[in-house]
C-alpha cells in the first residue's frame, strides 16, 4: 500500500471508528449517539461522490482545513504577490462548506489563529449537520455559550491545543494554562462531548508529545483525535515526528492521530501542490499555509 492509500484508509477507518464509539455509548449520550449515525451514513455518501468525481478526473479530498481567523504569522509577514483582501464574511464560509460538502468532502478542520473568536462561522458550521468540523483552540475564549454550542451541535468537535506537558504549556501559554486546558478536557468528558487534544510540536517537546504514555493517557480519556501541527518545526524533526506518530499508529488503535498538514498533503500522493486543494485562508485564497 502506497502513502498517499495508506493515509486515505487510516482517516476513513478512523472516522469510521469514532462514529461507531459514539453510536454504541448512545445511551449515555443519545444526542452524539444520534449525530454520529446521520454522519455515518452522510460519510458514506460523499465516499460515492468522491469516487464519481475521481472518474471524471477530479480528486475530492474527504478532509479539509480552513483558516478562518488571521494567524499571528499572518500579521507581520504579507506574501509580496498576493493583494490584501478582507476576511470571509459568515455567509461566505457557509457557502465554501456548502460547496464542499456537495462536493464529498466529510471533515472540515477549523484553524486560526483562534477560530473561537469567529462565533458567527461556527453558527455557519453548525448548521452543515453533514459535516464534522474539529475546531483547533487554545481554550482562551471558551465560555457557557460554546460549551451549549458544542452539546448541542455535535458536528463541532473542540480540539484544545497545548505546548507539550505541563511545564512547557505553562512556558508558553502562561502559569496555569495546562491545568485549565485539563480541566476543559475532563469538562467535555462530563459532558459526553466528542473532542480532541492537539499539539504545538517543537524540536523540545517532540519527544513528550509523541511518548506512548501520553497518548494513551488521552485516549483513556475519552480524546477521540490528536492532532500533531508542524507549523514551525524543522524539516528534519518532520520526519522525526512522522516516524514516532507512524510508530504510535501500529500500537494504539485509538486514538485518531494526524500530522498536520503533512498527512492531509501525503493523501494527495503530491506534495508540491496538495497544499492548493486542501487548505483555504482567512480571505477563501487556497494554498496559504
Amino acid at each position: 500500500m502506497d502513502r498517499q492509500q495508506e493515509i486515505q484508509t487510516y482517516i476513513k477507518k478512523g472516522l469510521e471508528r469514532i462514529a461507531a464509539e459514539t453510536i454504541r455509548g448512545g445511551l449515555a449520550d443519545p444526542r452524539g449517539g444520534v449525530f454520529m449515525m446521520r454522519f455515518a451514513a452522510a460519510a458514506k455518501a460523499a465516499e460515492k461522490r468522491r469516487a464519481a468525481a475521481a472518474v471524471k478526473g477530479v480528486q475530492v479530498p474527504p478532509f479539509l482545513a480552513a483558516c478562518v481567523t488571521e494567524r499571528e504569522a499572518d500579521n507581520t509577514t504579507k506574501r509580496a504577490d498576493r493583494v490584501e483582501t478582507a476576511p470571509l464574511g459568515a455567509e461566505a464560509w457557509l457557502e465554501v462548506f456548502d460547496r464542499a460538502d456537495r462536493m464529498g468532502v466529510s471533515v472540515i478542520m477549523l484553524t486560526g489563529g483562534e477560530p473561537l473568536l469567529r462565533r458567527d462561522v461556527l453558527k455557519m458550521a453548525a448548521r452543515k449537520q453533514n459535516v464534522l468540523f474539529p475546531v483547533l483552540t487554545g481554550g482562551t475564549p471558551l465560555d457557557e455559550k460554546y460549551e451549549s454550542q458544542f452539546d448541542r451541535y455535535r458536528n463541532l468537535m473542540p480540539v484544545l491545543v497545548f505546548a507539550g506537558d505541563k511545564a512547557q504549556t505553562d512556558a508558553v501559554r502562561g502559569v496555569g494554562a495546562y491545568d485549565r486546558l485539563q480541566a476543559q478536557l475532563a469538562r467535555f468528558g462530563e459532558m459526553g462531548l466528542c473532542y480532541g487534544a492537539a499539539f504545538a510540536v517543537t524540536a523540545e517537546n517532540l519527544e513528550t508529545v509523541t511518548a506512548k504514555e501520553t497518548v494513551q493517557d488521552l485516549a483513556g480519556r475519552g480524546c477521540k483525535m490528536v492532532v500533531y501541527l508542524t507549523e514551525g518545526l524543522p524539516q528534519e524533526e518532520e520526519k522525526k515526528l512522522e516516524d514516532a506518530v507512524q510508530a504510535l499508529r501500529a500500537k494504539l488503535p485509538r486514538p485518531m492521530l494526524l500530522v498536520f498538514p503533512q498527512d492531509l498533503a501525503a493523501a494527495f500522493g503530491t506534495e508540491e501542490d496538495a497544499a492548493d486543494r486542501f487548505l483555504i485562508d482567512v480571505h477563501g485564497r487556497c494554498g496559504s499555509f
